[in-house]
């Protein structure tokens, strides 16, 4: 049971103490919804991969073996699939592991196999087509815009990277090694200039190219016969397996994800080597981390044995469920805060570090000490693997992660249980109490209403806001003038049923009973002295007490002084 204030008036909290008087319970990471079931229906999936979030709350998750992106409303609710998906009045063999895709295979706008999606700033939707070996990207509504490639279009014989469309045609992708060529495309990350970034899983590297289409680079141990310098395992490959050579500082062995942060550093999800690969923007290596990825025992003494360099030189690291362990990374994103959260199907449980390798936390049902319930795990006492099943908060067989603009962060879950049956496609959604709030959306366009009078809402500056990790509010608010009283919206999170209470010196007693778990919307209209300070000298401060009494349980109290300020009117 919890309550968490959003005081969207606040200017400064003066009593911090109080300000994060909520307990420390009610304010720890925890899940806080999920959606999706395993199938082929409508809002159902089979083997889901990776996942996006947009602005507005819907998420966009690949769902490999039905051929399609199914869309989800933030509530969990089916919105479309996108790609070539068979209507439900037509012939479907179900022993066809491709029904949903037999509209077209290869052609424009179907899929194949799709592995992950991304979403660049427009709102584009860019899928790794895997079985198709391309990029295809669709608008929101999902019309299919392009696809590119090595021999993507009509032209089959072309050894160039080239783009196809409606008008074109498409055709599968040729998998070679040669430039701008694809191989089981399965991530793809996009930086703030559009530029995007695609795990290479056959080819063992990270492909850039421009929104539309262009090949600009590879990432990857000598990518390029510029790179290359006398090497063993290439002038002896009889005596030298391909894996071998993937171990190297800068090598990667089926990436199978990518992301990039505000700065440019690209993190790659190498599960292969089962370690995190790390380069700067022009593709240099900077390092690698993962349990002993450091390739011999000086580590021990000289440092970390689970962050490599070029120097130290790099290996396959241990399969390992301690902290900062990984067995198999699939996926990874980079947080609002600049963290990476690492999906881990095999340990069945989300990571996160920072970009130097450091451990922060892991979670998952029983990382700590194998109980089946949700835990938390920051390596104080080490970490276990996660259990997988249908626990509440358990993350099983993760294949896709992401974080939405409040922070809350997705687990795709791809789980096969017994006889190799998926049981298990669904999405999790992971936070602290203040990102159970509504998704962010974009700004709303301008007013250009002609001002009128002086009984519109003037505005609240917010330029200062409380640090408590519970408090969330907008640069401005509205308040609005009720008969000469100024007034402001209260935001309060309720996790039960129950009463609240809000009452304080210079404000009118409010009392509303609480029938669901939510947002409750409570209204402050100051009395008395504090009324008449805030109309003549534009600010005032009002001490305030908020109570919840749930039906069951004991009641819970919070108390903060804030100050309001008026600074302009509309």
């Amino acid at each position: 049971m919890f309550i968490a204030i959003r005081p969207v008036v606040v200017v400064t909290c003066i009593a911090t103490a109080l300000c994060l008087g909520v307990p420390a319970s009610a304010l720890a990471l925890g899940p806080l919804s999920s959606f999706g079931t395993y199938g082929k229906e409508p809002g159902q999936m089979s083997t889901a991969g990776g996942i996006a979030i947009a602005t507005d709350g819907l998420a966009y998750v690949a769902d490999s073996d039905n051929n399609r992106i199914d869309v989800f409303a933030p509530d969990g609710s089916f919105v479309r699939s996108i790609g070539k998906v068979l209507a439900p009045s037509e012939e479907c063999d179900e022993d066809d592991q491709h029904c949903q895709g037999k509209n077209g295979l290869n052609s424009a706008g179907a899929l194949s196999a799709p592995k992950d999606v991304a979403l660049d700033s427009t709102g584009n939707v860019f899928v790794a087509d895997s079985r198709n070996n391309r990029i295809s990207v669709f608008s929101t509504d999902g019309t299919f815009i392009r696809a590119f490639g090595m021999a993507v279009n009509s032209d089959q014989n072309s050894t160039t990277p080239d783009v196809c469309t409606t008008s074109t045609g498409c055709g599968k992708g040729s998998a070679t090694g040669g430039i701008g060529a694809l191989s089981s495309p399965a991530g793809i990350g996009i930086d703030s200039a559009g530029l995007v970034y695609v795990a290479d899983t056959g080819n063992y590297r990270v492909d850039v190219f421009s929104s539309e289409g262009k090949y600009i680079r590879s990432v990857g141990n000598e990518v390029s016969e510029s790179q290359k310098e006398p090497d063993f395992c290439r002038d002896f490959p009889a005596l030298c397996p391909k894996e071998m050579e993937a171990r190297k500082a800068g090598a990667m062995k089926l990436p199978s994800d990518v992301a990039v942060d505000a700065k440019g550093q690209v993190a790659v999800a190498d599960p292969g080597n089962r370690r995190i690969d790390v380069f700067a923007s022009d593709g240099t290596f900077v390092r690698a981390f993962g349990k002993n990825v450091t390739p011999n025992l000086l580590c021990l003494v000289n440092g970390d044995c689970n962050v490599c360099t070029a120097a130290t030189g790099c290996t396959t690291g241990d399969e390992s469920s301690v902290a900062g362990g990984l067995a198999s990374p699939t996926s990874i994103v980079v947080g609002n805060s600049g963290s990476l959260y690492v999906a881990d199907a095999k340990n069945h449980r989300i990571n996160e570090f920072s970009f130097d390798g450091t451990f922060t936390r892991a979670f998952g049902a029983g990382v700590v000490d194998g109980a089946s319930t949700f835990q938390v795990c920051t390596g104080v006492t080490d970490c276990k693997a996660g259990i997988p099943g249908t626990i509440p908060g358990a993350v099983s067989g993760p294949r896709g992660t992401a974080m939405d603009c409040r922070g809350a962060i997705y687990a795709v879950e791809a789980y096969a249980g017994e006889r190799d049956e998926l049981t298990i496609a669904r999405v999790e959604r992971f936070g602290e109490p203040e990102t159970a709030l509504p998704p962010c959306t974009p700004p709303s366009p301008p007013d250009e209403t002609p001002p009128v009078t002086e009984s519109l809402a003037p505005i609240v500056d917010l330029t200062s806001l409380p640090k408590a990790p519970h408090i969330v509010a907008k640069p401005k608010i509205k308040i609005e003038l009720n008969q000469g009283s100024g007034t402001a919206v209260l935001v309060v999170i309720v996790s039960d049923p129950g009463a609240l209470l809000l009452k304080g010196k210079g404000i009118r007693k409010v009392r509303r009973l609480v029938k669901r778990a939510g947002l409750i919307e409570l209204l402050v209209e100051t009395t008395g002295k504090t009324e008449r300070k805030l109309k003549d000298a534009g600010k005032a401060k009002v001490k305030v007490l908020l109570t919840f009494k749930p039906d069951e349980g004991k009641s819970i109290t919070q108390a903060a002084t804030v100050a309001l300020k008026l600074v302009a009117h509309l």
